[in-house]
């Protein structure tokens, strides 16, 4: 891209999204039984499953034990829900192999979860992610997530697994765990599909190249909550995502300038 975009770039994916999004603001966020937890500051995060999301699956950090309620009946004092950390986890994350969950009558495979110290991202390659120096400063304990999934998606493939990746950071900014059930935020897993940038918005500049970087996937309630899916099998190669960008006019007093861009290189 050559000319300056006074405007942000328009997504529009065709032919991705089959029902409309769940409101994640008011998916009940109930416990009904949680353990003795030995580090006195569990951290809280809410997993839902489904174009509805209705079915909940909760993630509870509790010092160096991940509690996750793998049956998603909101009971976290059950055998298999407390899960040890992999060996050679250390300062720098915390890795956590669970096995499959099953809820709402599906089962769900291989959850990988890797908790990470958010003052970490301050010298990586998130180290400009929006509202990350204010998420170190407000509690410099605070954690994150990078979570993977293969789900049992029927309404996105007819047969196989769909492989989800979320956080630990989206364009709006760092997934970071909830000292509270009431404020943790909510992760979408297998719900409608939308197109954005990954990790970042990009700049664009007059007369230098941008390259862009596009995920697929459902968006969360809070930041860093998109979760990504690997769209292999699930959107057709025919169907591709298209940019409209609107340039300001290299003539004074003419109108603005729209170009749409069709995407179709693949990861």
């Amino acid at each position: 891209m050559t000319r300056r975009a006074w405007m942000a770039a328009l997504l529009l994916f065709t032919g991705a999204a089959t029902v409309g999004a769940a409101d994640l603001t008011k998916v009940e966020r109930r416990l009904v039984k949680e353990p003795a937890y030995e580090s006195g500051s569990p951290r809280y995060a809410l997993l839902v499953i489904g174009p509805g999301a209705k079915d909940r699956v909760w993630v509870v950090k509790d010092g160096d034990t991940l509690y996750v309620d793998r049956n998603g009946n909101g009971d976290l004092t059950e055998p298999g829900e407390k899960i040890t950390a992999k060996k050679g986890s250390g300062k720098d994350g915390s890795i956590y192999e669970v096995e499959d969950l099953n809820v709402g009558g599906k089962k769900h495979y291989r959850l990988r979860v890797i908790v990470l110290p958010l003052k970490a991202f301050l010298s990586s390659e998130f180290a400009k992610a929006p509202g990350l120096a204010a998420a170190v400063a407000k509690d410099p304990t605070g954690e994150s997530m990078l979570l993977t999934l293969e789900m049992t998606a029927p309404h996105l493939v007819s047969k196989g697994l769909v492989t989800a990746v979320v956080g630990p950071v989206d364009v709006n900014g760092p997934l970071v765990l909830a000292k509270k059930p009431a404020d943790a935020p909510v992760i979408h897993f297998g719900g409608p599909l939308a197109v954005s940038f990954l990790h970042e918005t990009p700049s664009l500049r007059r007369n230098r190249s941008t390259e862009c970087t596009l995920t697929v996937g459902t968006p969360g309630l809070g930041t860093g909550t998109f979760s990504s899916i690997a769209y292999e099998g699930v959107i057709p190669e025919s169907i591709n995502p298209t940019m409209e960008v609107t340039y300001s006019s290299a003539k004074p007093g003419s109108p603005p300038v729209k170009t749409l861009y069709e995407l179709k290189e693949r990861c």
